[in-house]
């Protein structure tokens, strides 16, 4: 099968699906396996197993998930993989869940293994801010990757005198015996006071 067309306001029941591309405006219920390249639509779907490159879509319903990238308001599922990132804009429910990124406001997952993790607030979860949140802290991630990166290339080695090192040593000593340092505020007027207090 080519394409598949779930129209609003329909519930259409399979017992599996293999499709190049799903278009889910209604409910599609599977009792087997979804096999499709491409799922879209603001319907809802649910399956035993859901395998495509791509899903975007409502609400997501099932016992594994695996794909290339998750769009959805709400998931439900047991285990959900996806390899390039999982956006889920209302709530996503897991017992696991692996991806490199995940973008989400509300959650209940046991066990998440992923690389990036992006909470956004509720209040603004409109789908167009979640993207755009996503985006900002990915190119400021490669952003801050490359400042990083020159920064340590131009970075002079520490300077140690016996001075500086007598210091540190004592500082040392004192922490372990229970004090600490305290930088008081001074006047213009006065010298500046270190004390160290119990």
């Amino acid at each position: 099968m080519k394409t598949l067309f779930i129209p609003s306001g329909t519930i259409m029941r399979h017992e599996s699906v293999d499709a190049q591309q799903i278009i889910v405006k209604g409910t599609l219920l599977v009792d087997g396996d979804i096999r499709a390249k491409r799922i879209t639509g603001d319907g809802t779907i649910a399956a035993a197993k859901i395998i495509a490159r791509d899903i975007r879509t409502g609400v997501l319903e099932a016992d594994e998930i695996v794909a290339k990238k998750v769009i959805a308001d709400k998931i439900f599922c047991d285990n959900l993989y996806a390899s390039v990132g999982i956006i889920a804009r209302d709530y996503i429910e897991a017992d696991e869940v692996r991806t490199h990124r995940i973008t989400m406001t509300c959650s209940d997952i046991d066990k998440l293994d992923a690389r990036e993790i992006v909470r956004v607030q509720p209040q603004h979860n409109s789908f167009l801010w979640m993207l755009f949140l996503s985006w900002c802290t990915e190119r400021f991630a490669i952003w801050r990757n490359d400042r990083i990166t020159e920064a340590k290339a131009f970075e002079a080695p520490p300077v140690v005198d016996e001075e500086t090192e007598r210091t540190l040593e004592e500082y040392r000593h004192m922490c372990a015996k229970g004090y600490r340092l305290v930088l008081e505020p001074a006047a213009p007027e006065e010298p500046v006071n270190l004390g160290i207090s119990a």
